[in-house]
C-alpha cells in the first residue's frame, strides 16, 4: 500500500511540476509568445484571404454564404483582432522598458494571452476548409396587385402570350401598343400567371420607361434577385449572367422605348444558353420597331388594340356605376356617347368614367360631350399626335377635380421620373412646402394630404402599389399633366424636367 501510495504521490508531484514550469514559462517567454502567435495569425489572414476569395466566386454565381462559412468567418476575425491588442500592448511595454522588463506580471499576462490565442488561431486555420463556400437561393417574383377592374377583351392577347412563353421554339414575345392601351395590366397578369409556376426558377419583372439603360435594368434584377452590388456594369454583368445561366427563368420588360443591350445586362440569349433551360423575354412597347431590335420575330409580336364598341362600353359603365348610368333616363343615352368619344382607348374608358362616377344630372353628361368634342374639332384645326388626342380627353379628369389646389397636387407630381414610387408621407410634406396643404397643425397636415392622395387615387390619377405607403402615376396621365403645366404643349419649356435612367 505504501509504495502504490508513493507512486500516486509522485505522478500527482510530475503533473504539477510541468504544470508549475508551463505558467513559470509565462513569466520569462513573452517575446517568444508573442512571436509565435504573430506567425500563427499571419496563416489565418492568408487563409482568410482565401475563403473570401471562394466566397466572392460564389456570390458572383447569385448564391448566398452559407452560415458554417460565415459564423467561420466571424471567429477568424475575432483572432486577428485580439492579436492585434496583444502586440499593441507588447509593443507599448517594450518601448518603455525593453526586452527584458523587470514586470514579470506584466510579462505573465502577455504570454499567457499570446500563448491561448495562437492556440485558438491554429485551431480556427485547421477548420477553415469547406466542400462548398455559398448556396443557391432561388427568388420568386413578388405578386403584383392589379386594379380590380377586368379589362374587357384583353383575354386574347393574354393568352396568345402565354402561349408563346410556354411554347419550347419561342425565346421572346413582345406586346405593343399606344400608351393607355393596356400593355402594363396583361403584364401584370402574366407576372400573377407565373410567379409561383414550377416552370420557372425566377421571374423577373423591370419598369424601363423613357431613358432606360443597361445599368437601371441591371439595377432592378439585383434588387429583385439579391444579388451583389457592382460599381461597374461589366462586373455587374458577370453576376447576372452566372445567377440566370442555369436557371428557367421569365423577364418581364414593361414600357421599353428603346433597345437595351441584354448581353450588356448579363441575361443569357437563346441561343447561348447552357444546358436545356426555358429561359424567356416579355416585353412590352408603344412601338413595334422596338420588338425587332430587341430581336422579336415577327409571329411573336403581338399588338393590342383598343376595344371596340361593346367591351369599350362594358369597361366604362363598369367604372360610372350602374346606379349613376341608371338614375335618369336620359343619362344612359349620353353615357354611350360618352363611350363612344374615348375610341375604345382602356385608360381613357377608366379615367373619366371615374371622373364621371359622381354626376347625376344629364347637363353634366353633356357638357363632358361638350368638352370632349371640343377636343376634337382642336384637332382638326391643327395636326397634333396621337398622344396629344388621348391626353386632351384625359383632361377632363383634370377639369373635374374638386379645386385648384388639388389639381396643383396633380400636376406636381408629375415632377418626379416615370413610374416613380412616391411615399405618400413625403408628397405630404411636399405639398406643405408648396403651401397647398394648410392645416393648424403638423397632424392635420398630413392627413389633408393624405385624402388629396385619395381623391387623387379615386379618380384613376394615381394608383395604389402592394406598399401602403407608396403610390405611382401612370406612365401616360404623367406625360398629360406635363402637357396641362406646358399649355397644353404651345410652352413646352414651363417645366423643365429631365429624368435619368
Amino acid at each position: 500500500m505504501e509504495i502504490i501510495g508513493i507512486k500516486c504521490s509522485g505522478a500527482i508531484l510530475i503533473s504539477l511540476i510541468r504544470l508549475s514550469k508551463q505558467y513559470a514559462a509565462y513569466f520569462f517567454k513573452a517575446r517568444k509568445s508573442v512571436r509565435a502567435l504573430e506567425a500563427a495569425t499571419e496563416r489565418l489572414r492568408e487563409r482568410l484571404s482565401d475563403v473570401d476569395t471562394r466566397l466572392d466566386s460564389a456570390t458572383r454565381k447569385g448564391m448566398q454564404p452559407r452560415n458554417e462559412v460565415e459564423g467561420w468567418l466571424k471567429r477568424a476575425e475575432h483572432v486577428c483582432v485580439e492579436t492585434e491588442k496583444i502586440q499593441a500592448k507588447y509593443d507599448k511595454r517594450t518601448k518603455c522598458m525593453g526586452s527584458l522588463s523587470p514586470c514579470i506580471c506584466v510579462n505573465y499576462m502577455i504570454a499567457k494571452s499570446a500563448a491561448a490565442n495562437c492556440q485558438a488561431a491554429e485551431k480556427i486555420y485547421s477548420e477553415g476548409m469547406f466542400e462548398e463556400y455559398g448556396v443557391m437561393v432561388p427568388q420568386a417574383s413578388t405578386e403584383v396587385p392589379i386594379t380590380d377592374v377586368s379589362l374587357t377583351g384583353t383575354d386574347r392577347y393574354r393568352n396568345l402570350a402565354v402561349k408563346f412563353i410556354r411554347d419550347e421554339a419561342v425565346s421572346k414575345v413582345g406586346l405593343w401598343g399606344p400608351g393607355g392601351v393596356g400593355k402594363t395590366h396583361l403584364l401584370h397578369q402574366i407576372n400573377n400567371l407565373f410567379h409561383k409556376n414550377p416552370a420557372f426558377d425566377v421571374v423577373i419583372r423591370v419598369t424601363a420607361s423613357k431613358g432606360c439603360s443597361v445599368a437601371k435594368v441591371q439595377d432592378a434584377i439585383v434588387g429583385e434577385q439579391m444579388l451583389v452590388k457592382k460599381d461597374d456594369t461589366e462586373s455587374q454583368a458577370v453576376i447576372i449572367y452566372e445567377f440566370l445561366k442555369s436557371k428557367n427563368f421569365l423577364i418581364l420588360l414593361d414600357d421599353l422605348w428603346e433597345h437595351v443591350d441584354l448581353d450588356k445586362v448579363g441575361i443569357p440569349n437563346k441561343v447561348s444558353s447552357i444546358g436545356n433551360y426555358k429561359q424567356k423575354l416579355l416585353l412590352t412597347t408603344r412601338s413595334e420597331s422596338v420588338c425587332g431590335q430587341m430581336g422579336v420575330k415577327n409571329g411573336q409580336r403581338i399588338k393590342v388594340d383598343c376595344l371596340d364598341e361593346t367591351d369599350a362600353w362594358h369597361l366604362f359603365k363598369e367604372n360610372v356605376g350602374t346606379e349613376i348610368i341608371e338614375n335618369h333616363p336620359l343619362v344612359l343615352k349620353l353615357a354611350k356617347e360618352v363611350a363612344n368619344e374615348l375610341a375604345g382607348l382602356p385608360l381613357a374608358l377608366i379615367v373619366v368614367g371615374r371622373a364621371m362616377s359622381t354626376k347625376r344630372h344629364p347637363r353634366e353628361w353633356q357638357n363632358c360631350i361638350d368638352f370632349l368634342q371640343q377636343s376634337r374639332l382642336n384637332e382638326i384645326e391643327g395636326p397634333v399626335c396621337y398622344e396629344e388626342s388621348v391626353f386632351a380627353r384625359l383632361k377632363l379628369s383634370y377639369e373635374y377635380l374638386s379645386d385648384t389646389n388639388l389639381k396643383d397636387c396633380f400636376t406636381s407630381c408629375a415632377l418626379w421620373p416615370d413610374d416613380y414610387l412616391l411615399d405618400r408621407n413625403k408628397l405630404s410634406e411636399y405639398w406643405m412646402g408648396l403651401g397647398l396643404v394648410e392645416e393648424e397643425d403638423i397632424q392635420r397636415c398630413y392627413n389633408a394630404g393624405y385624402a388629396r392622395i385619395r381623391e387623387l387615387v379615386d379618380k384613376c390619377l394615381l394608383e395604389e402599389t402592394d406598399d401602403d405607403r407608396l403610390v405611382k402615376m401612370h406612365d401616360v396621365i404623367r406625360d398629360m399633366a406635363l402637357w396641362i403645366v406646358s399649355n397644353e404643349g404651345r410652352d413646352k419649356n414651363k417645366w423643365v424636367v429631365q429624368t435619368l435612367a
